[in-house]
């Protein structure tokens, strides 16, 4: 059903109580929920009502506007009582009229009033929804996951079977394994050293980074589907209460149940994302000891009986409960994914920085001078070179603009805090940020180290000597920030 409201904001709900005893919007989305909320306060007095005046002996009637009681009276008289019902939105209601009548006529008291009660009624059922009416909009977590799928897509487009090994074919890697071709082509002491120490570590680490990243990925990605349904699971709560009000106010056991998948939902979108078969052949090919979200279960489904007011009051707060349960088990979850991926790549650390060498002027061998093929050596230092260079840069930048605490704001009721996992998901944001930095850096200085050697073995004179050897400072320098330094 739309959630825009027509008419200047006033919109007509009368076709939804064509049934005074009878509430329904098939349709209804997260959007309708101030409108099923209007309600549930509705059916919830009507339920009060019903435990507060019903008696044995009463003939009790409800209309549109008003609840009415009649009691007959010892000396054949009669009592009725009429309370005017909240309308259409929950509100107002609670003015009695009791009007006695006898064999010397009736006679009319207003003195009673239930206005304070339904108000009562209403604040309850306010402070039950309140934590529950603002949950994070998955569209817009969905948007810092398709920030993060780029930062993914720059690091690596997707996985592909190569010999026997999944190997991830972005860029960079498109690029990795063109030099590594024309490494081999050429041979040489000073190739082949580039090649070992550098090239192929580049490879291995980039593919390490493309799992970290999507890993941390996943988690927000878990986020958006954990909101996604518990937006659901409210508005199926709410809808359901106000069936169990209606069916306690008409006098017959209410019953409050619902399909709880807030973890199952969350879990597949953790995976689903991730693509977990792929990611963790990547992962252990480089030792790499990342971990996927441990699998975790909802409660049973809830179900609770209700005959009575207070029993549904009871009733609608354990369904909530239930619903934060399974937000807080996810959310304990994604955190502790974190955390774990944290330590493993601490544990790892060789498996995602690049160990830059100096190559000395003195190692130089004379002999490679004959192993230089100019076209090749072009593409290694021209195209090849920027482009890693260039997507490395554009994957840290990319990264630094991504945030979930913005996102995932809610009641401090609500999961594990006001913004959820956002602090831990945030330290493993900037290790991946410094990693990568750090990366593009050491690869930058390896690319000048390796274009500084190539002079030197073509022309073989001092000056070139002196600036292959002032590589040292360079290489050995700082490097920016220590990815490793304590997050807390």
């Amino acid at each position: 059903m739309a959630s825009d409201d027509k008419n200047d904001g006033k919109s007509d709900y009368r076709e939804w109580f064509d049934d005074p005893y009878v509430f329904n919007i098939p349709d209804a989305t997260y959007d309708d929920l101030p409108k099923l909320v209007r309600s549930l306060k509705r059916a919830a007095i009507d339920a009060y009502v019903r435990d507060k005046k019903d008696s044995l002996t009463a003939n009790y009637s409800r209309t549109e506007d008003e609840y009415t009681i009649s009691v007959g009276t010892a000396n054949g008289g009669s009592v009725t009582t009429r309370i005017t019902r909240p309308d259409e939105n929950g509100e107002g209601g609670g003015k009695v009229t009791t009007t006695t009548f006898t064999a010397f006529g009736y006679s009319k008291d207003t003195s009673e009033d239930m206005t304070e009660e339904f108000e009562g009624v209403r604040h309850k059922i306010n402070s039950i929804i309140k934590p529950w009416v603002d949950l994070p909009d998955p569209k817009r977590i969905g948007e810092e996951v398709g920030e993060c799928q780029r930062v993914i897509s720059l690091l690596a487009d997707k996985a592909t079977i190569q010999s026997g090994k999944v190997v991830p074919s972005g860029t960079i890697q498109t690029k990795v394994n063109s030099i590594h071709e024309e490494l081999v082509q050429m041979g040489g002491y000073t190739m082949e050293a580039f090649k070992s120490n550098i090239i192929e570590n580049v490879g291995g680490i980039v593919s390490n980074l493309y799992a970290a990243t999507t890993l941390w990925s996943a988690t927000l990605n878990a986020e958006q589907g954990t909101f996604t349904k518990a937006r659901e699971s409210v508005v199926q709560t709410v809808k359901n209460s106000i069936k169990m009000f209606n069916d306690i106010a008409n006098d017959d056991h209410g019953k409050l149940e619902f399909i709880l998948e807030v973890a199952k939902f969350a879990v597949e979108a953790f995976k689903t994302f991730s693509g977990v078969e792929a990611l963790g052949k990547v992962a252990d090919t480089a030792s790499s000891g990342l971990r996927i979200m441990e699998k975790i279960k909802d409660d049973k489904n809830p179900s609770a009986k209700a005959a009575s007011y207070e029993d549904g009051i009871a009733a609608l707060l354990g369904a909530f409960r239930d619903i934060n349960r399974s937000i807080t088990k996810v959310e304990n979850a994604i955190k502790a994914n974190i955390i774990d991926n944290m330590d493993a790549m601490s544990k790892a650390r060789e498996s995602y920085d690049l160990k830059v060498k100096a190559t000395k002027s003195s190692d130089i061998k004379n002999s490679d001078k004959t192993h230089i093929e100019q076209s090749r050596i072009d593409n290694i230092l021209g195209d090849c070179r920027h482009t890693i260079i260039e997507q490395l840069d554009l994957a840290w930048t990319a990264i630094e603009n991504i945030d979930m605490a913005d996102c995932v704001i809610r009641n401090e009721h609500v999961g594990i805090g006001v913004r959820g996992p956002s602090p831990k998901f945030h330290d493993f944001k900037w290790l991946l940020h410094d990693l990568i930095k750090r990366l593009s850096n050491d690869t930058q200085n390896a690319f000048k180290n390796f274009e500084l050697a190539i002079e030197c073995i073509k022309e073989q004179d001092q000056l070139s000597k002196r600036n292959l050897d002032s590589m040292r400072g360079s290489i050995e320098g700082e490097s920016g920030p220590d990815p490793w330094q304590d997050r807390d």
